[in-house]
């Protein structure tokens, strides 16, 4: 297991710093940069990756007769046991172009993967991101009573229904907020299903119990 290299205080991008808490290590991350927030976010969202670290390590050595020094924005863990190390292309730089080719080398020689992600692809994912900054709060500063889960599990079937109606039929016995709360971690744990990935995040939101034939299909791991 990795542990995050540290973030030098006199780095330039340091004015663009993020921490959050991570529901799915059930620890605080921190990152810079926008693209590594945003990115973090996909990762968070994504069922098939079940373990992550960020800046998981330095990767040195010479390229082209001179010292380089990489760290990969994330290592990663999916449930078919695959393991990736992540480096996103903000940029279509030298010095850019020089870390990738360099990693590609190492990872080759290392027997490991990597995945290169361009910042077009965090634009063209925009809608993931901002529902996943939505879920995420509230599993960072509640926790989900078991009752309220099993409630709102009953209310749900196989059918398509609207939080706002799911709201509707529990509010007598459980607060919104519960019941929010108690959605949004059956969500984000592949519990029940929604339509996350098409819609804004709101009451009018989707959301429905597996039925067999997806729960037998995997999702590509390339979704994130």
């Amino acid at each position: 297991m990795y542990e995050p290299h540290p973030i030098k205080r006199n780095s330039s991008f340091y004015k663009n710093y993020w921490e959050s808490y991570s529901p799915k290590l059930k620890r605080d991350v921190c990152y810079l940069g926008q693209a590594n927030y945003e990115l973090w976010l996909l990762i968070e969202i994504n069922h098939e990756i079940i373990s992550f670290c960020e800046r998981p390590l330095v990767i040195s050595g010479v390229f082209n007769k001179k010292k380089i020094e990489v760290i990969p924005n994330f290592w990663l863990k999916y449930k078919n046991g695959q393991e990736s190390l992540v480096i996103i292309e903000a940029s279509k730089s030298e010095k850019q172009k020089r870390e990738i080719t360099f990693l590609a080398e190492w990872c080759k020689n290392n027997n490991r993967q990597l995945e290169v992600k361009e910042y077009s692809y965090l634009l063209k994912n925009q809608l993931l991101i901002n529902n996943a900054k939505r879920i995420i709060p509230y599993l960072s500063n509640s926790y989900p009573i078991d009752l309220d889960i099993h409630k709102v599990s009953k209310c749900l079937s196989f059918e398509k229904r609207t939080i706002k109606t799911v709201l509707n039929e529990l509010k007598a016995s459980i607060t919104e907020q519960r019941i929010i709360v108690a959605l949004y971690s059956l969500i984000f744990n592949n519990k029940i299903a929604s339509n996350l990935h098409l819609k804004p995040l709101n009451i009018n939101t989707e959301v429905w119990l597996h039925c067999p034939e997806e729960e037998s299909q995997n999702h590509t791991i390339t979704n994130y």
